[in-house]
């Protein structure tokens, strides 16, 4: 059995347990918790909220029009401690972005999805490209260069000298290190030549012509190398070491499924972002959901991997006490992606690229 089965088993198994026959009354008020995390749950302060999640909530009330909602906001660390109070304070809902994992759905009810979701990385721009280039130079292009010099001096000392005697060491130096750069009339003009050493100094000449075109070659290849290095190490080499919100299951899915090492962070998302930004050096970046990382990267100077990784569902909590809210909460989740509406509310926050995380 898989993880995703064992989490659906335990779901079918928690409604046969609760879901008793119990008919909602008119006068029943419902104890609604809902989580301040942005860009979800926004709070624009003189108690005024939006986001979009909390959007969607409003519109998702308004198809269960016999129904009547107390609310209360709460900014939880993590989800974790979110379905914790549910629980301990005895609320009917959460409103939220919750992630279904076996844990979770051992104590409480989640909802159809609201929003799909992706895993991305959060990561200061460490010059990577440049990085690589300095890396490249001191590992392949400076040992080949001074080996070119080094042979080059050496065969043209030894054979200038054997051309002719009357020439000083400094003198020989001088004259081959000048063909290397091309004044290689300097070299002709200065040795007198027997034939058995035509051979050898044509073969400095040929040195000498293809020197700066192979070294030029071997600069752009270095380049284009260098290139090729940050893109992958802005994508993958993160993984390597990351800091994740201790109670959210994304830094645990990165854990599983890539063998990354997890610094978890017992904190909000924007106090690990935060300090991340104020010392990039302690790890490679920090793990968050997709809309979450498009909201805090501007504001912290970070930016977003081109690849993304887990994805993921989010839905609300419902209590196990109140098991008669599920279904028509359900029912009018379906209703409001029907009328398109999560996608308008996708395309207002996260801009249209991102629209289809909005599940239908």
């Amino acid at each position: 059995m898989n993880y995703n089965d064992k989490i659906n088993d335990e779901m079918l198994l928690n409604l046969k347990k609760y879901n008793k026959p119990s008919e909602h009354s008119g006068n029943k008020i419902y104890k609604v918790l809902i989580n301040i995390q942005p860009p979800y749950v926004i709070d624009k302060g003189n108690g005024k909220y939006d986001g979009l999640i909390y959007d969607a909530w409003q519109k998702v009330k308004d198809e269960m029009p016999g129904y009547t909602f107390d609310e209360t906001f709460y900014k939880a660390k993590n989800n974790t401690e979110f379905i914790n109070k549910i629980n301990k304070d005895d609320y009917d809902l959460g409103i939220g972005c919750i992630a279904s994992d076996y844990d979770r759905v051992s104590k409480i009810f989640i909802t159809r999805p609201v929003l799909m979701n992706r895993c991305v990385i959060l990561f200061k721009d460490k010059r990577l490209f440049i990085s690589e280039v300095i890396k490249f130079f001191f590992i392949y292009f400076l040992p080949f260069f001074v080996g070119i010099i080094l042979v080059s001096l050496i065969l043209g000392y030894i054979m200038a000298k054997k051309t002719h005697q009357k020439l000083s060491p400094a003198r020989i130096i001088a004259l081959t290190t000048a063909s290397l750069f091309g004044s290689k009339g300097t070299l002709l003009s200065e040795v007198t030549l027997n034939t058995s050493s035509v051979l050898i100094i044509i073969l400095i000449l040929i040195i000498s012509t293809f020197a700066l075109q192979l070294l030029q070659a071997i600069i752009t290849n270095i380049l284009s190398q260098a290139y090729i290095e940050s893109e992958i190490t802005r994508n993958r080499v993160q993984l390597a070491r990351l800091i994740g919100v201790k109670g959210s299951n994304v830094p645990e899915l990165f854990e599983t499924n890539y063998g990354c090492e997890i610094n978890y962070f017992d904190g909000s998302l924007e106090e690990a972002i935060k300090q991340y930004a104020s010392n990039p050096k302690l790890v490679d970046g920090v793990v968050a959901n997709s809309a979450e990382a498009l909201y805090y990267a501007p504001k912290y100077g970070l930016k977003i991997t081109t690849q993304y990784f887990s994805l993921n569902e989010h839905g609300w909590v419902v209590n196990f006490k109140t098991p008669e809210l599920l279904q028509p909460l359900n029912e009018a989740i379906r209703k409001v992606h029907d009328t398109d509406a999560m996608r308008k509310l996708c395309d207002a926050y996260l801009g249209s690229n991102e629209s289809y995380m909005c599940v239908f």
